[in-house]
């Protein structure tokens, strides 16, 4: 599996293949409600998502979740022994609002016990997996996007915002075949209200150290 790209069908470019392209659709606009068959795989191998709740096509051609039932679930990927199989989570979110602490905002969560990154509010950004906190907190603003990744390479995970490393820790779990959910939690609890753009699911552990976030796709 080489990798996932979501963005709204509005605007999809396949990066993977090292080209751009255009997929225009009549509900494009700002507001318009966003499905399956308008948010699609922009990589190589064009893999369905699920998207639940109403979330729309917000600004600059970002999916727009409210944080009342929104959320969307990408296919499964196998991550298996860390020291075999790389994996990165990416993508720019901006928080419109914090639910409580006892709530906390999901960007990207896998299943049970598989990498977690979430935020509770008043104490910041953690990563979470095997049970137990692994990097964080981080505060973090609402109002602000930030370009958030999770990279697991040769047996350790790290995180990164906006390109700078905020910690790492051991992971050489077998975590199976698990799914990628944005904006909720494994339990379709805790959704979060934002936006989100330019997520990118990737088969390789792309990221061990400080890097230049890669460029806002253009919005047509």
């Amino acid at each position: 599996m080489r990798g996932i790209d979501f963005i709204p069908r509005a605007n999809r470019i396949d990066r993977f293949a090292g080209k751009t392209v255009y997929q225009p659709a009549p509900n494009g606009a700002v507001g318009a409600a966003l499905s399956a068959s308008n948010l699609v795989d922009g990589g190589p191998q064009k893999y369905a998502t699920t998207v639940t709740g109403n979330p729309t096509i917000g600004p600059f051609n970002s999916i727009a979740l409210d944080g009342t039932g929104d959320y969307i679930t990408s296919p499964t990927i196998a991550i298996n022994n860390g020291t075999t199989t790389g994996i990165t989570v990416e993508g720019f979110i901006l928080f419109n609002a914090f639910n409580s602490a006892a709530v906390q905002d999901y960007f990207y969560v896998g299943s049970s016990n598989a990498p977690i990154i979430y935020n509770v509010s008043g104490t910041g950004l953690f990563l979470f997996y095997n049970g137990a906190n692994r990097v964080g907190p981080i505060v973090i603003s609402t109002g602000i996007e930030y370009h958030i990744a999770w990279s697991r390479s040769n047996g350790t995970s790290y995180l990164f915002i906006n390109g700078v490393l905020q910690g790492s820790a051991a992971d050489t779990t077998d975590y199976g075949s698990i799914g990628h959910r944005f904006g909720a939690d494994g339990a379709n609890g805790r959704q979060t209200n934002c936006r989100l753009r330019d997520l990118r699911i990737s088969a390789v552990g792309r990221y061990t150290q400080n890097f230049q976030p890669p460029p806002r796709m253009p919005v047509r």
